[in-house]
């Protein structure tokens, strides 16, 4: 079992190394959700909510009111976010290693989450530069177990600016 896990990682890492990363760089926070089954019209989203989960966009918002920017740095073994505030000021981090992303043919990576509320249940964040590396893309989904194998659902795609 531990020699599939290595070789798996391996691959992965092969995968990884083979395209060139294109999400480098400093996000606002606040940003516009396009599509997602919980509205009606464009919302203000959270980055920073978003990668904690909260799909509330309201909720998002005023829990993470602090935070201003999220700067996205993806390395080799690790890809590793800050979340600034005012100033620049660091309020959190977050990094995950290379057994739970992987970079896309487009440039973008794709990232696995787990769910806090169920052992079964995971996220799935691409996320993507688009309008020339001037906005990021983020579109989630939700992967549920089921008997018959995963389920996927999407939950919505938001637009977050580059911060200037």
């Amino acid at each position: 079992m531990k020699k599939l896990r290595s070789l798996v990682a391996l691959t992965v890492a092969g995968i990884s190394s083979t395209f060139a990363w294109d999400i480098s760089g400093t996000f606002e926070d606040k940003g516009v959700a396009v599509s997602s089954e919980s509205m009606d019209s464009p919302t203000v989203v959270s980055l920073q909510a978003l990668l904690n989960l909260e799909f509330n966009a309201q909720l998002g918002v005023a829990t993470y009111a602090n935070a201003t920017e999220v700067q996205i740095d993806p390395g080799r073994s690790n890809l590793d976010l800050k979340i600034l505030g005012a100033e620049g000021t660091l309020l959190g981090d977050v990094s995950w290693s290379i057994e739970n992303y992987q970079a896309t043919e487009g440039g973008g990576v794709m990232v696995r989450i787990r769910s806090p509320r169920s052992a079964d249940d995971s996220y799935v964040l691409l996320l993507e530069t688009i309008n020339e590396g001037q906005l990021l893309q983020a579109k989630v989904m939700q992967v549920e177990a089921t008997t018959f194998g995963p389920k996927y659902q999407e939950l919505g795609t938001y637009f977050f600016p580059r911060a200037t």
